[in-house]
C-alpha cells in the first residue's frame, strides 16, 4: 500500500533552484529540465512511498560516531544524481530536502543542523514504532 508524501517548504525551493540553475546555465531550456531533472526525482519519491522506503540509506552512515540525524534517511535518484533527503513515518514520508550528489553530504547535515549529537543510551528513550512529526515540515495535501 502506498504512503502518501509531502514535501518540506526546503524541498519545494531545492526542486525550484534546480529549475533555475539548469535554465541560467544553459543546460536544459524549461521542459528539459522537467523531464530529464524533476520528473525522475518525482518519481523516485513516488517510488520511495509505495515501496516502503525500498533502498534508503539512514543519514547516520555517514556522519560518524556520536552524530545522529535523528532517523532521516537519504536514495540517491540515479539519473539525476540527486540526493533525496527524507523521514519516514508509519503514514506518509516527508522529503526534507533534494541536494545535489556531489555535495558533501555530512557537511550539509551539520550546516542545516540535521545532525544531532546522538545521546548516550542511559539517556536514550525507547524509540516508539510509529513516530510523530517533530514540526519543522509544513503539512500540506499533496492529492489536490
Amino acid at each position: 500500500m502506498s504512503k502518501a508524501w509531502k514535501l518540506t517548504r526546503q524541498a519545494e525551493a531545492a526542486l525550484d533552484e534546480i529549475v533555475d540553475f539548469s535554465v541560467q546555465q544553459g543546460r536544459f531550456d524549461l521542459a528539459e529540465t522537467i523531464t530529464y531533472l524533476i520528473d525522475p526525482i518525482l518519481e523516485r519519491i513516488e517510488a520511495l512511498a509505495r515501496d516502503d522506503t525500498w533502498g534508503a540509506k539512514s543519514c547516520d552512515q555517514i556522519l560518524g560516531e556520536g552524530r545522529s540525524s535523528a532517523g532521516l534517511q537519504y536514495v540517491v535518484e540515479c539519473r539525476t544524481s540527486y540526493l533525496i533527503i527524507f523521514d519516514a513515518f508509519d503514514d506518509r514520508i516527508e522529503v526534507i530536502d533534494i541536494v545535489y550528489g556531489g555535495r558533501d553530504l555530512p557537511a550539509y547535515l551539520n550546516e542545516r543542523r540535521l545532525a544531532l549529537e546522538r545521546p548516550s543510551l542511559k539517556q536514550r528513550p525507547a524509540r516508539p514504532r510509529s513516530r510523530q512529526s517533530r514540526g519543522r515540515h509544513r503539512h500540506r495535501d499533496e492529492s489536490t
